[in-house]
């Protein structure tokens, strides 16, 4: 869909290196990404063994979707915080 994008996601990131240098992994996924399908989100989260959230009507996270604050990710901060 956008050619430039490629060498991003063709790259293959050591999951097992990501995760042994996390605590805890969260991933966020709006069902009306038209970017990201939310099954490949889905299955990274499954991947990353990571809490998965999804947001209605987010878009892909942009402004010009109409996403500009995240409070999501600021409320899962903050119960990590609280453990």
């Amino acid at each position: 869909m956008f050619p430039q994008l490629n060498p991003f996601v063709e790259t293959q990131v050591a999951l097992d290196t990501l995760t042994s240098n996390t605590n805890s992994i969260d991933v966020f996924a709006s069902p009306q990404d038209l970017l990201v399908p939310v099954a490949d989100t889905i299955a990274l989260a499954d991947k990353l063994n990571a809490g998965f959230h999804t947001i209605a009507d987010a878009g892909h996270f942009l402004g010009s979707d109409g996403y500009t604050a995240f409070p999501e990710v600021l409320e899962v901060l903050l119960k990590q915080i609280e453990k």
